[in-house]
């Protein structure tokens, strides 16, 4: 299997160190609203793509994440889901920005850092820009290069 590679178009020259964030639970409250909407987000996919009930789909779901740490490398093995439509389809929100809970000063906290800052989402770049950009814009850097290396991730498991 190919991994798609895009090279990075720009290269910053910060001084200084560079910073890595997670986005879910390190720049906003995913536990709140996120997690629990990508959970039935996750449970509705694995219904409609294997035709399964919802006891089905949460057990398979729950499961693979209790056994082997993550529900998606798993059904990418043992039912053939596409990796990337899985993250499009649950990472989709009506409302985004309604469901984000962030520390209160956090953009302060993270412009008195020095250098530069990068999250390395290892989400859609659709919901990494929305999670993240909405409320911090300038720290976001999910660009097409971070996420042909989680895709990497991912298809190598």
């Amino acid at each position: 299997m190919t991994v798609q590679r895009t090279a990075c178009r720009r290269h910053v020259k910060t001084p200084g160190p560079v910073w890595l964030f997670d986005l879910d639970n390190t720049l906003h409250h995913a536990s709140h609203q996120i997690f629990p909407a990508i959970n039935r987000g996750m449970t509705q996919y694995i219904m409609d793509r294997l035709n399964v009930d919802i006891d089905g789909a949460n057990r398979l779901r729950v499961g693979y994440t209790v056994r082997y740490g993550a529900t998606l490398l798993r059904l990418v093995k043992h039912h053939g889901v596409d990796p990337a439509d899985f993250l499009r389809v649950v990472h989709t929100f009506a409302d985004l920005p309604s469901m984000l809970r962030a520390e209160r000063g956090l953009k302060r906290m993270l412009d008195v850092l020095p250098g530069r800052k990068i999250v390395l989402p290892n989400a859609p770049t659709l919901y990494a820009r929305g999670a993240g950009g909405t409320r911090h814009r300038r720290l976001v850097r999910a660009r097409n290069c971070h996420r042909g290396h989680e895709r990497g991730r991912h298809l190598a498991r």
